[in-house]
Formats: C-alpha cells, structure tokens, sequence
C-alpha cells in the first residue's frame, strides 16, 4: 500500500521534513519517492493579483516562493501511519492522502514513473 506525504511549505519553514522522515523510519515505513516542489502556485498567483493590502501581497509572493516536500511512502498501512504522521505534526505542516484511491491520483499527479523506486531493504555489507 502506497500513500502521498506532503511537508508544508510551513514544516519546511521550521525544519521539521528531517524529524517527518526519521518518524517514517521509525514507523516501518519505506520511501519510494521524495522531491521538492512547489504546490497551488496558480491559485496563490490568483490570491496575490486580487489582494489590495500591499503587506499581504509582500506575504503571498514570499509564500510562492517556499516549497513543499513530496514523499511516496509504502509499508503496512501507509495511510494509517501517515495519519499517525499527521496527528504529530499537525495537518498544518503534514497532508497525507485519505485513502487509496486519493494516493493513487495524488502519486500520478506528483510524480512520473521514473521517479518511484520499488525496492525490498536489504541486509548487506555493501552499503558500509
């Protein structure tokens, strides 16, 4: 099972994307994918060209400007786990998809195939 973790533009503001995925760890959970992006860019434009008060203008260009971590993770109930995520962090700085069919569209959104990793963990000297 597959689900769309996203880090906020806020939970990149205070540093939280290491401690998300060090809880990914700790949770079982493996990443498939993990990018930044830039997310609702169109509907912020639209928001900044009707705002008339110039300091939330200046507010709305600095947010344009902050980028979203994008993280495909897949382990047990991913979707339960990314909630557990959720819960922790606060929906203000973690967005996890509701359900399977939400992770399916979100991850074909986000992300080209190329750009998803199926693996199994490995126990190996290879890597030290």
């Amino acid at each position: 099972m597959k689900t769309l973790i996203i880090a906020t533009p806020s939970a990149i503001n205070e540093s939280y994307v290491g401690k998300i995925i060090t809880k990914l760890d700790e949770l079982g959970v493996s990443i498939l994918g993990i990018k930044m992006s830039s997310l609702d860019i169109h509907n912020l434009s639209k928001q900044k060209q009707k705002e008339k008060n110039l300091q939330k203008k200046k507010e709305i260009q600095k947010a344009l400007k902050v980028p979203c971590v994008l993280i495909i993770a897949k382990g047990g109930n991913a979707i339960q786990k990314g909630k557990e995520i959720e819960k922790i962090f606060g929906n203000e700085k973690v967005h996890v998809s509701q359900n399977l069919e939400i992770a399916k569209y979100e991850i074909e959104r986000f992300f080209k195939k190329k750009e998803i990793f199926e693996y199994e963990k490995i126990k190996t000297e290879l890597f030290k």
